[in-house]
């Protein structure tokens, strides 16, 4: 079984590699509860970039990198888009405050050998993570 916590710290180190500040929280039920998990994640710029563009360019660099990293892992991880992935401000889209990110996780089921064979196989965190 994968554990979903040890998946969870994972992603909050490698958004913490990029300059971004996780927070992450578990959806307390879904339909197929039993064999997945939805990780929702907070992510939220921390370099030192201050100019608001750069900020979003940033985060949305950072964003990239992150899914990047994850891809390989599709046979235990899932992004998905989160329903309304960026904070707004007075109307106006600050990704750069606060961006959105849904992870499932396969942690058990028929499907379990190759989510475990993926999460074994993850890249190492970057020099700079955790």
């Amino acid at each position: 079984m994968i554990d979903v916590q040890e998946v969870a710290r994972y992603i909050v180190a490698l958004a913490a590699g990029h300059k971004l500040r996780a927070q992450w929280s578990l959806a307390t039920w879904s339909a197929t509860h039993d064999v997945h998990r939805f990780v929702h994640f907070r992510l939220k710029y921390a370099g030192a970039e201050t100019l608001p563009e750069r900020r979003v360019e940033a985060t949305r660099t950072a964003l990239a990198a992150i899914e990047s990293t994850l891809a390989p892992l599709k046979d235990c991880l899932e992004i998905q888009p989160a329903a309304n992935p960026t904070h707004h401000e007075a109307g106006e889209p600050r990704p750069d405050i606060r961006s959105w990110l849904v992870v499932v996780v396969c942690f058990r089921g028929s499907f379990l050998h190759y989510a475990q064979a993926a999460w074994d196989k993850r890249p190492p965190l970057p020099a700079t993570a955790g």
